[in-house]
């Protein structure tokens, strides 16, 4: 993989949560109104965490496998479903089948989950970091 084709893969992990003003992405589209409006009329970790945003994500990116190849598209798609699969592993997990109310989670046992903004949250990040550099030839 490379360079360019991790910063896609790094973007596209911050997608899903477009539906929250105050992340990344949510903060640097705030003009558009549309962190906003996902928030208040959906919520947080609604339908940009489930199959609905995954399938939407694979058809409107298209253009960037027209204009940087295969490679790079399939960073952009995986990064999204990085951040879904990273998200099942807190607390809350997500709404994967929205509508349906139900929320996935993994590990099932609820003492091995993550907690948001947590020590382990932080080790976790640095792990798939490091993973991730240590995979990408220069």
């Amino acid at each position: 993989m490379d360079g360019k084709a991790l910063a896609v893969a790094a973007i596209g992990s911050l997608l899903p949560d477009i539906d929250h003003p105050r992340s990344t992405v949510g903060f640097l589209l705030s003009f558009t109104g549309i962190p906003r409006f996902l928030e208040q009329r959906l919520g947080h970790r609604s339908i940009t965490h489930s199959w609905i945003f995954l399938l939407a994500a694979f058809v409107f990116l298209i253009p960037l496998w027209f204009y940087w190849g295969l490679l790079h598209y399939l960073a952009a798609w995986f990064g999204i479903l990085s951040h879904i699969l990273i998200d099942m592993a807190n607390i809350t997990g997500v709404p994967l089948f929205w509508p349906h109310r139900a929320r996935w989670v993994f590990p099932s046992a609820e003492r091995y989950r993550i907690i948001v903004g947590s020590v382990a949250e932080f080790v976790l990040a640095a792990i798939l970091i490091i993973a991730t550099t240590a995979f990408t030839p220069i």
